[in-house]
């Protein structure tokens, strides 16, 4: 990124300022200026013309800002595995930067949050598929299933996607989004917007607002009308008059709801059974299970609930001590590698070594501490400008 910071035309010092905020590699996908800029930089520093492709703004004169952009890092591991399969570096798709976006449209699984700090001074690792803070492999993260809900929506975004990347003279002239609910009131309910409105779970006021070219609906809300009235996002964007069909969302009802009126004692012995047979590794686990709250784990049972708490962390801290062994292995590997080229393995030429080939940076400290270990073991002498500061293992 200071490579490319020169060819900005807005001033360089704000956008040092800008780019600690933690969702900054978002902004870089979107509609902003931040976009724009990051894509005529990188155009006229590798002569092509198509890097806009590669980011939202084609939508710019379709849809609005408005809810359009996520403010969190998301992943799909299995994605990040099918990478790894094919023996390609692993890059972080377009459809996960869009807020509505909740699962992977290939997988049929929910999208991950990315471990993140609010400070990118805290991060030590950049690359994509591993996690800013520690370096773990998010292709190794278990995912979970989404509804069909879910799914179809996703597959809905990205079917947009390509319609407005193949065929943007289609789009050229904005969108229409007011004639085609119109054509649903119509066709589906009767002339009458509340009943669409109920349909869809929103406020009458929202359907009334568009109809009457007052508003404009947010992509996360023409996704639902999509989903909802059985057409294409590109339907409901430029207003065709196309065969519709109601489509029921799936129930999403809340848990706490549906476990109100079961009893404590019947509760208990679920959480016990839990507890017994291994099914929950921490506490946060066992409520989602069990369709309750953790507060209400620590009234119901505080033993067990102190229990699940404990291993929780023991197994945060195991993880964590894997983590560094494994970093560890790697500067070691590095380590000897310039040992057998007959180079002396200073720590900054170790920790150069290794970030380059696996893209793990590693701290001041912690290089120091890897350092004095791998010497150690190699029985020879730290060099002399290396830091002892925190040398225990």
């Amino acid at each position: 990124m200071r490579a490319v910071a020169p060819l900005f035309r807005d001033n360089e010092g704000h956008m040092r300022r800008t780019i600690r905020l933690s969702y900054y590699d978002l902004t870089m996908h979107g509609l902003s200026e931040t976009a724009a800029a990051w894509v005529d930089a990188l155009e006229r520093l590798t002569m092509r013309n198509d890097l806009a492709l590669r980011t939202l703004l084609p939508l710019s004169a379709v849809v609005s800002s408005f809810k359009l952009l996520s403010k969190i890092e998301r992943f799909c591991a299995c994605c990040y595995r099918d990478d790894e399969v094919a023996g390609r570096p692993k890059y972080n798709r377009l459809l996960w930067s869009i807020d509505c976006v909740e699962a992977c449209p290939i997988h049929n699984v929910l999208l991950q949050t990315v471990p993140y700090a609010r400070d990118r001074k805290q991060y030590k690792f950049w690359v994509p598929g591993l996690s800013r803070l520690d370096g773990a492999n998010l292709a190794k993260y278990a995912a979970r299933d989404a509804d069909e809900e879910q799914a179809q929506s996703a597959r809905l975004v990205a079917d947009m996607l390509d319609d407005i990347y193949q065929y943007p003279d289609a789009f050229a002239h904005g969108c229409s989004p007011d004639k085609f609910v119109r054509h649903a009131v119509s066709t589906l309910f009767g002339g009458q917007p509340m009943r669409l409105a109920n349909h869809l779970g929103i406020a009458r006021s929202d359907v009334c607002g568009w109809c009457s070219e007052k508003m404009k609906p947010s992509l996360p809300r023409m996704v639902l009308l999509a989903y909802c009235c059985g057409c294409c996002v590109s339907d409901v964007l430029l207003g065709n008059r196309v065969m519709l069909r109601k489509v029921y969302r799936t129930s999403d009802a809340d848990p706490l709801n549906c476990r109100s009126d079961k009893p404590s004692e019947t509760l208990l012995e679920e959480l016990e059974f839990v507890f017994r047979s291994g099914s929950a590794q921490n506490l946060h686990q066992a409520a989602q299970l069990l369709g309750v709250t953790e507060r209400y784990l620590h009234k119901l049972a505080p033993d067990i609930a102190a229990s699940l708490v404990q291993e929780g962390m023991q197994k945060r801290r195991s993880a964590k001590d894997q983590r560094a062994e494994a970093r560890f292995h790697d500067f070691w590997q590095s380590f000897q590698d310039l040992r057998s080229q007959g180079s002396y393995p200073v720590r900054e030429k170790v920790a150069a070594r290794m970030r380059r080939l696996t893209g793990t940076r590693l701290n001041f400290y912690e290089a120091a501490r890897f350092h004095a270990r791998a010497c150690r073991q190699a029985e020879t002498t730290p060099h002399s400008g290396t830091a002892q500061r925190g040398d225990a293992d």
